[in-house]
């Protein structure tokens, strides 16, 4: 099977690394990809054969022009599109009769609109918990095609920082800024960023047990996550590795969240009383009950998030497969 994966925009470098992945993952599990994406500068679908991904990879500065070109030069059995602006590439494929499946993030339902009449068009989310609050709202099945985890470990256990994700909304901030001050024994790790919104820097400064964090310098060994409130999807990849490294997360009142974590950290109302956030986070960090079950579930957790290589493979052969059965009306198995 031939497998388009097409992005209108540029990747950025963890967004390459995950594609990459992806893709060595697909190809050793009979999937041959075919990569296209924009690329300010590249002209008009330039493509390297030549790189050792052993797959072509396109590259484009107009992507949504250059797409149903390419589907006549490559003829994907199916196309799988990423990114905020992935219907833009979906009509020409349609136009073409090429199945395809749109990646969706967060649990707002998205406006098809004519494409919504379409049985070459369905969508899919990278988690489960995505793809069951969107099924609920789209008012149609949504799939899971999840994306494989990085070999490389982002993060190291067994330690007693607190990392609060950088994937935070000012308010989130505010919380665990809160936390830091009321528990000054406990080291806090916030990101560089934090410090550019209006008020923070001065208070993060008079306390002696912060510690700022800018991107390349390496954290100290972690004993517990904090994202309050997310700024819109969550940081899947990075919640995956930190529970893989053994590290519970500590999360806010986010459904996404609360299901994405599960039993391996906590979540609770950003309008809990500050007692209840402090006797939270006290039982994470405290040697207990809770804090065991809590690393118990994070392997679990992880895979749950961002399977194997081998296991992403396999859901994605076999979703492909069924999307393209239904939009050509085969028997599921016959194709």
């Amino acid at each position: 099977m031939r497998l388009l994966l097409a992005s209108a925009g540029s990747p950025s470098a963890d967004t390459d690394r995950t594609l990459q992945t992806l893709g060595a993952a697909l190809a050793a599990g009979d999937i041959a990809p075919i990569v296209l994406h924009g690329w300010t500068g590249a002209g008009r679908l330039h493509v390297d054969r030549s790189d050792a991904r052993g797959y072509p990879v396109y590259r484009s500065d107009a992507p949504a022009i250059d797409i149903g070109l390419l589907a006549v030069l490559e003829r994907p059995s199916a196309a799988v599109l990423f990114g905020g602006d992935a219907l833009a590439l979906a009509g020409p494929l349609v136009a073409a009769g090429v199945p395809v499946v749109v990646m969706v993030e967060g649990d707002r339902p998205v406006e098809l609109g004519a494409l919504e009449a379409s049985a070459l068009v369905s969508l899919a989310a990278t988690t489960l918990p995505e793809a069951a609050r969107l099924t609920l709202f789209q008012g149609a099945p949504v799939t899971v095609l999840p994306l494989p985890h990085l070999e490389k470990p982002a993060y190291e256990g067994g330690g007693a920082a607190i990392l609060v994700l950088g994937d935070q909304r000012a308010d989130g901030v505010a919380v665990a800024l809160a936390l830091a001050e009321a528990r000054p024994a406990y080291r806090f790790v916030f990101s560089a960023n934090v410090a550019h919104i209006p008020g923070m820097h001065l208070r993060l400064s008079r306390l002696g047990n912060v510690q700022m964090h800018t991107v390349g310098m390496p954290l100290p060994p972690l004993g517990l996550a904090l994202l309050p409130h997310c700024a819109g999807v969550p940081p899947w990849q990075n919640l995956a590795a930190l529970m893989a490294a053994g590290v519970p997360v500590f999360v806010g009142d986010s459904p996404l969240l609360a299901a994405g974590i599960g039993a391996a950290g906590l979540s609770l109302s950003l309008t809990a009383p500050a007692e209840a956030w402090f006797a939270a986070l006290d039982g994470l960090m405290t040697p207990g009950d809770l804090r065991q079950q809590a690393e118990a579930a994070c392997p679990a957790q992880a895979a749950f998030l961002r399977p194997s290589a081998a296991q992403v493979a396999s859901l994605w052969r076999n979703a492909v497969h069924t999307h393209i059965a239904r939009s050509h009306g085969f028997p599921i198995g016959r194709i």
